[in-house]
C-alpha cells in the first residue's frame, strides 16, 4: 500500500511540473473595468419622458396684455348739411338737407403720438328757378397729433398739411368758380365723460381746426389766402370690447360748421356749411 501512495504522490507532482512548464510567463491583460460615470446636471426637460412623435413645447399661455406697438382708428359718416353759398353777386341758402361724407384714420403709439387723415367732402348739384346749381367743398388735412388721456377724459392736439377744394358753377355767373389751396391747419379735439360704467362711457366732444390756404388756382376775387374755420360739439357713445377690453367701438352725433373766408375779411363766411354729423367708429 505505502509502494502504491508513494507512485500516486510522484504522478501527481510531475503532472503539476508539466503545467508549470508550458505556463506563458507573459503578463494577461484584461480590459479595464468600466466605472460608472459621474451623475450629471439634467434640465427638467431631460427627466421628461418623449413620446414617439411628441414635440417639446414650451411656450407658456399666459392672460397678460398684449403689446400694442400701434393703434389704429376708423370712423366714417354721412352728414345732413344745410349749406350757403356766395358767388359774388348772390348769397344762396339751401334748407334741403344734403348728403355730406366725412371720413377719418389714424394710428397712434402707446404714448400718444399718431398721425391721421380727415377727409370731408360735399358734391351735389340743385336746381333753382334761374336753373342748376352745382356745387362741390372738399377738405383734406394730414394731422401729427398727441392725445392725452386722463381719468376724466382726453384731450387731442395736432397740426400739418392741408388741402381745400371750391367749385361753384352758378346760374347768376357765366364763369365757373373754383378754388384749389394747400396750407396748414391747427386742430384740437377734446372727450368728457359725463356717466361711466364698466365698459360704456357717454360724454360731451367737441372739435376745434383753423386752416390757412394759400391759393393753387383761384378765379373767385384773387384772393391771397383762404380761412377754413370748423367747429363741432355734440355726444358720443364708447363701448370697450376685446379679451383684455383694449378694443372700442363708438358712435359720434354732433353739430358741425365749416366756414370759408378770405383772409381780407376773415370769418365773414362766404361760403359755409352747417351739418348734423353723424359717424360710427372703431378703435384697436
Amino acid at each position: 500500500m505505502k509502494t502504491v501512495h508513494a507512485l500516486s504522490a510522484a504522478a501527481i507532482l510531475l503532472l503539476a511540473d508539466n503545467q508549470l512548464n508550458g505556463q506563458s510567463l507573459e503578463p494577461t491583460f484584461e480590459p479595464p473595468l468600466v466605472t460608472p460615470q459621474s451623475p450629471q446636471e439634467s434640465s427638467t426637460y431631460d427627466s421628461l419622458p418623449l413620446s414617439t412623435g411628441e414635440e417639446l413645447v414650451t411656450d407658456v399661455e399666459t392672460d397678460c396684455e398684449p403689446v400694442h406697438f400701434y393703434s389704429a382708428r376708423l370712423a366714417f359718416g354721412v352728414t345732413l348739411a344745410d349749406y350757403s353759398i356766395n358767388d359774388g353777386t348772390t348769397s344762396v341758402w339751401s334748407t334741403e338737407p344734403t348728403g355730406v361724407t366725412r371720413s377719418e384714420f389714424a394710428l397712434e403709439n402707446p404714448e400718444g403720438f399718431g398721425v391721421r387723415t380727415q377727409v370731408l367732402s360735399l358734391d351735389r348739384e340743385w336746381e333753382l328757378d334761374e336753373g342748376p346749381l352745382e356745387i362741390r367743398i372738399a377738405t383734406y388735412y394730414l394731422d401729427g397729433f398727441r392725445r392725452f388721456v386722463g381719468e376724466n377724459g382726453e384731450l387731442l392736439l395736432g397740426g400739418g398739411l392741408a388741402f381745400g377744394s371750391l367749385k361753384l358753377d352758378s346760374p347768376f355767373e357765366d364763369t365757373v368758380h373754383r378754388f384749389n389751396g394747400l396750407g396748414a391747419s391747427l386742430v384740437g379735439e377734446g372727450f368728457y365723460p359725463f356717466l361711466r360704467f364698466t365698459k360704456t362711457d357717454i360724454g360731451v366732444t367737441g372739435s376745434a381746426r383753423l386752416a390757412l390756404l394759400g391759393p393753387l388756382e383761384d378765379n373767385f376775387d384773387g384772393s391771397q389766402a383762404i380761412l377754413v374755420d370748423e367747429v363741432g360739439v355734440g355726444l358720443e357713445l364708447r363701448r370697450r370690447w376685446g379679451k383684455h377690453v383694449d378694443k372700442m367701438w363708438f358712435v359720434r352725433l354732433r353739430r358741425e360748421y365749416q366756414n370759408w373766408s378770405d383772409l381780407n375779411t376773415p370769418f365773414t363766411f362766404d361760403q359755409r356749411i352747417e351739418a348734423t354729423f353723424l359717424a360710427v367708429g372703431f378703435a384697436w
